[in-house]
């Protein structure tokens, strides 16, 4: 008999045995699964097969793919978003690569420097914001996280002195920029610069 969960049920009349069920069952912890044969064997299991069809290697749990397939298709989407990415001339601003973010060139240079791996040809540019805060909507989310729906006065005592020192704020941060890994814009790095600094540099080191 099912008990209905908006009703008082006590810790008596909580359970109740069976002994007709027919189903998959996690043999690690005993959680009952139905006709799901899938989520029974992954329930508890450790080492599972990769999912890319025809693999034969193995994964980890919380995995999809094996390392292999991991690595191709991660490969393959860097691949395709690179390609679909806008190329600009003459760009000489912040950059990332590979998820690492540069203020300028020689802070590449240095990474470079310290790093056994060869230049890149291309480089992401980031999407360049600034932030401007709105009263309105920090009173709205205060009362949101105060879990105020009635009884509060919509412009509460000093509403237009916070408003001006919003507005203030907003002004004397006008020009604080921030940047985003984004991958929609692209530029090609110079090479034959790099190229010369790092020689520059292993020159210099091989002298001490």
């Amino acid at each position: 008999m099912m008990v209905k969960k908006d009703k008082m049920v006590k810790y008596e009349e909580a359970a109740e045995q069976r002994t007709n069920l027919k189903g998959w069952v996690c043999k690690v912890c005993g959680r009952y699964w139905g006709a799901d044969e899938r989520m029974a064997r992954w329930c508890c299991s450790t080492d599972q097969p990769c999912e890319t069809e025809g693999c034969t290697n193995r994964k980890t749990k919380h995995y999809i793919y094996c390392e292999k397939c991991t690595a191709r298709k991660n490969a393959e989407r860097d691949a395709a978003r690179f390609d679909k990415a806008e190329l600009v001339e003459d760009y000489d601003g912040p950059f990332f690569i590979d998820d690492t973010f540069y203020w300028d060139m020689e802070s590449y240079i240095e990474d470079l420097e310290q790093e056994d791996y060869e230049p890149q040809e291309l480089a992401y540019v980031p999407s360049k914001f600034c932030i401007t805060l709105n009263a309105d909507d920090i009173w709205n989310q205060a009362v949101e996280c105060a879990e105020l729906e009635e009884g509060y006065d919509a412009d509460p005592n000093g509403w237009s002195e916070f408003q001006a020192a919003v507005e203030k704020f907003n002004q004397q941060n006008s020009e604080a920029t921030f940047y985003e890994e984004t991958y929609r814009k692209k530029f090609k790095l110079p090479l034959e610069y790099i190229q010369e600094e790092l020689a520059e540099f292993a020159k210099e080191t091989e002298e001490k």
